[in-house]
Order: C-alpha cells, then structure tokens, then sequence
C-alpha cells in the first residue's frame, strides 16, 4: 500500500513504513495512516536515500528496522521520540551529515553497528537502560571525541568503537566484565581509558592502534589476555597489574612498545620482592645500596625477572 510517497503494511492494526519515495529534503513521518497506527520504521525504508535533511518520527514509533535510515547522506538532523524501543542493526550507519543523535529514554535495545561510519558525529547520549553495545556500533564514527554510557551497559561488542580517531576519553561502566576483541582498535587519540574491577579478559588487538594512550592499569580479576592487544600503542609508557600470572606478564611484554614497562602491584608480587630487599638489607651494609639493587631486578623484563627470583628464592631456602 502507498500514500503521499510511503510504502507500508498494516499487521495487527499497526503500519509499518516499509518505503519512501519522495524527494523532500525535510520529511515528517505521519503518526498515523487512514487512522490506523504508524508504529514501526521497516527493513531499508529510507535507505540510501539522499534528499532528506531532517527527519522527524512521530510519537508511536516503537520500533526502527534494520538499515532504516543507512546512507541517508545529507541527512543532518533526525528526531527520534520517547517510546522508540528498538534501533535495529544499520539502522543510523553512514550518515555522515549527522552531528548529534539523542536517545529517548526509552531505548532499550541498539543493534550491531547501527551508527557506524557516521563520520560526522560527535556527540551520542545513550540512555540507562541499555544494556548492551553491540558489535561494531560505532565503528569508523571519526569525529566523535567522547561517549558516556550508562552504568546499566553490562556488554560491549568487537570492534564496537573500533577506528573512532577522534574519541579522547570513555568511562567504561563497572558491569561489563570483558573488553571484546578490537573494541578500541584505532582509537588513536584515546589519551587514557579506567578498566572497571570486574574485567576478567582483554581480547586481541583490543586496544591496538591506540597510540596516544600513555598509561593503563589491568584490573587483578584478569585471567586472560587476546594477542596484539596492545600493538602499535607507541606512547605507552607504563601498563600496572595486579596479577601473580607470568604467562599474562609475558603476553603483556611482548606486545609493549620499546621504552614502555610494566609494574606489578600485586600482593603477591610485592611481597616476593620485599623479601628479597629484607635479605639484601642483611647482607649489604649501605640500606640505600640493597634498595637500588632490588630497584634494578624489579625494572628487569618479565623473564629476567622470573629467573633471578626463582634463584634466590630457592637460595634462601
């Protein structure tokens, strides 16, 4: 069915927009057709097209499909009202004219990639509420500096910030317990980045590319860290753990850049090289010399390391 350049379907007493076929550069969806319901955006509605400015959905609007709006070129200003519930996977991808989106409260659910390549954005409010990020939803989004997401994001998806160049600063809430394979892969100008307690994993090349990051602090729930995951980030200068594993401090290592170290503040840790520096203090007779000593072994590499504790704690048995 069709009227006034909008294709739809009525199911179950609600319309769906299925099509536009108008030229308009600004375009008001109707809240209703023939009296009946306009309720949901369907697959690929406004897809590519490339005339409209501003798009306003009416109040009602529950649902925004798959691709609904994806290459919406020009599209520059877009309302999207209380109620909407679903945006679907693609639904707002390359849209490079769009600078700012607002969320209603009401969003519960955004799907894979639904804002990639919206080279233009900078600003996003995502509402609580939400309680997953999906893969790749932001992905290529360039000009976006800073995102905050609600304390009620428990997931977030591969690649799901993946090449934003321009995203500065992210506070990850304390509910997601993993940081996915490639999420800020790219995020070159990402300065610093605080890992809520609760992560227990750090996928590969989840932060690869991030070459303005400077510092980061591995949570002690960490029990497994993806190759590469921290390749190319030439300005990182020190990672701080809280691990007894080697196998992740060996990881760790060998992805560091030159220059770049690793400082262990486990209990465990601290405690290892505490008794090293109470023997020395025994044997040395300048306390300044055995606190240089330990100082040294503690800047050695993960391996080096490893191997003279072992010896002298089998020493001094």
């Amino acid at each position: 069915m069709e009227k006034d350049y909008f294709r739809y379907i009525i199911e179950d007493g609600e319309v769906r927009i299925t099509d536009y076929s108008g030229n308009e550069e600004e375009v008001c969806i109707p809240p209703e057709i023939d009296g009946i319901p306009v309720t949901g955006i369907g697959k690929g509605a406004f897809e590519f097209c490339v005339s409209p400015k501003k798009i306003t959905i009416p109040k009602g609007v529950a649902r925004i499909g798959n691709d609904a709006f994806c290459g919406c070129s020009n599209l520059s200003e877009i309302t999207i009202p209380e109620g909407v519930k679903s945006i679907g996977k693609g639904a707002l991808s390359r849209c490079p004219g769009l600078k700012e989106i607002r969320l209603p409260g009401s969003v519960e659910t955004i799907g894979s990639h639904a804002f990639s390549s919206d080279t233009g954005l900078t600003e996003i409010v995502i509402p609580e509420g939400v309680e997953t990020i999906g893969r790749l939803t932001f992905s290529g989004c360039t000009g976006l500096t800073r995102i905050a997401l609600p304390e009620s994001v428990t997931g977030i998806g591969d690649g799901a910030f993946s090449g934003c160049a321009g995203l500065r600063d992210i506070k990850i809430p304390d509910g997601v317990t993993k940081i996915e394979m490639r999420t800020f892969e790219g995020c070159r100008s990402l300065q610093e980045i605080t890992l809520p307690a609760n992560i227990t994993g750090i996928g590969s090349d989840a932060f690869s590319g991030c070459s303005s990051l400077t510092g980061i602090t591995i949570p002690a729930a960490v029990t497994g860290i993806g190759s590469d995951a921290f390749r190319g980030c030439t300005g990182l200068k020190e990672i701080t753990i809280f691990t007894s594993d080697v196998a992740i401090m060996r990881d760790l290592e060998e992805d560091l850049p030159e220059g770049a170290k690793i400082v262990n503040r486990s209990e465990f840790y601290t405690q290892r090289i505490g008794k090293a520096l109470d023997t020395f203090k025994k044997i040395i007779a300048d306390p300044a010399d055995a606190e240089a000593l330990v100082k040294k072994i503690d800047s050695l590499s993960i391996t080096d390391k490893e191997l003279f504790l072992g010896i002298f704690e089998g020493f001094a048995k």
